[in-house]
């Protein structure tokens, strides 16, 4: 749930900063260990919502989906270029010519996404992602303190972007009809 503009920034997602885990121990980039990795760990220096100026540490685990894991999808890119990995300079996002992925091309790669699964294209965006994430948190039941940590929001702004699912709307005007009480 990171914001779309901490990618392409200078203290964006860098390598010196993300690090691959297996039960919990770090393994180093040129580690054969690290394909074995089951979490990555994210530190940000700075964060909005961090008001000691600690800094966010945020640990993503791995799914069994594959193809909606970031764990996954991170050591696959680490088998496909290792030496790109060496570089604790580097950011983790980049496109195949070394530059850092904008958030231009992100909000391109997941409007071509959503058109592939048939989504109307117009309607998505990167910050869809935020918001996708707390909607998500919310409906698995998450409290609100863990999605508020999770997305780094300072305060109960995110609660804008929680979209209704389709099941909890379903009797929401029967229950309207069925209320008692009176207004005055």
């Amino acid at each position: 749930m990171r914001r779309s503009g901490e990618f392409p920034r200078k203290d964006g997602v860098h390598l010196a900063n993300t690090r691959l885990l297996k039960d919990g121990i770090e393994r180093a980039w040129n580690d054969p260990r690290a394909i074995e990795a089951d979490e990555l760990l994210s530190r940000r220096r700075f964060s909005k919502a961090d008001e000691a100026g600690l800094g966010a540490v945020t640990n993503t685990f791995a799914l069994r989906d594959e193809a909606l894991c970031v764990v996954a999808w991170v050591k696959r890119m680490l088998r496909l270029k290792p030496g790109h990995f060496q570089n604790p300079a580097n950011c983790l996002f980049t496109v195949s010519v070394g530059k850092v992925l904008s958030s231009g091309k992100m909000a391109q790669a997941l409007k071509s996404a959503a058109g592939r699964l048939g989504l109307r294209e117009e309607v998505v965006y990167v910050i869809s992602l935020r918001s996708g994430g707390a909607t998500a948190m919310y409906h698995a039941g998450f409290s609100v303190e863990a999605i508020q940590r999770r997305g780094r929001w300072a305060s109960g702004c995110w609660k804008i972007d929680v979209q209704d699912a389709r099941d909890t709307a379903k009797d929401v005007a029967e229950r309207m009809a069925a209320a008692s009480g009176t207004l005055l």
